[in-house]
């Protein structure tokens, strides 16, 4: 299986779901994406440890999902500047918004169901997704 790069976006119903899918997927390159209730989508690179009760809000940085396929994905405010943050499908775990959509317009292989519960399972959702090889 191939080690692609996997956006996950999460809301606080979601929360213990995309804990558990970053564990699994620690040694893939992951890029979480959280939506606060405000509707304020955040990246955060660090430990999933300070994701539980969210006291790391306060570290994230502003993200958009892009629409443009130049773009391949994910675009991370960096200083006053947007940084495009390439991924091969984003794992969508909360249902507050459609995303399909943008996914599809980016060109970007998509996931809305739940993840397994198992590691290999998981792994196996995202080779299907992203059409079995990179």
């Amino acid at each position: 299986m191939n080690k692609n790069t996997v956006a996950i976006i999460f809301d606080s119903a979601t929360k213990a779901p995309a804990i558990t899918l970053l564990a699994a997927l620690v040694e893939h390159h992951t890029l979480p994406i959280y939506i606060t209730d405000s509707g304020k989508w955040l990246f955060y690179d660090s430990l999933t440890d300070n994701m539980k009760d969210c006291s790391w809000e306060k570290f994230g940085t502003n993200a958009i999902l892009s629409p443009d396929k130049t773009h391949g994905g994910i675009l991370r405010l960096v200083g006053d500047r947007y940084k495009a943050l390439s991924c091969d499908v984003v794992w969508l775990l909360t249902q507050s918004i459609n995303v399909s959509a943008l996914c599809e317009m980016a060109e970007l292989a998509c996931i809305t169901e739940a993840p397994k519960r198992t590691k290999p399972a998981i792994l196996r959702q995202i080779d299907a997704a992203c059409g079995g090889s990179k």
